[in-house]
């Protein structure tokens, strides 16, 4: 009986190995997958940063040129209340 009980044992540790090395694997498969989708959000996130920099640049440019263009021809920019820009000459 006692024999029997320390194969059981033995077969029991053996049996909860494999169930840890099957779990470790899926539980690499599984942050693996997670690391690759990071990845992905990580690229789309930097393109997306470097698009709004692109823009944000031009319309930087875009309104220094207007500043000094109105600032030659004696102008400012207004507002009329319905919410149009126009332009007021002094």
């Amino acid at each position: 009986m006692i024999k029997r009980s320390i194969k059981q044992s033995r077969s029991n540790a053996k049996t909860i190995n494999r169930l840890k090395k099957k779990l470790d694997s899926i539980a690499i498969k599984q942050l693996r997958n997670e690391v690759a989708n990071l990845s992905t959000q990580l690229e789309e996130a930097e393109t997306a940063r470097m698009y709004a920099e692109e823009n944000a640049d031009f319309w930087h440019d875009q309104v220094t040129s207007l500043d000094e263009q109105m600032a030659e021809t004696n102008c400012s920019l207004g507002m009329t209340k319905k919410g149009e820009m126009v332009l007021v000459q002094h």
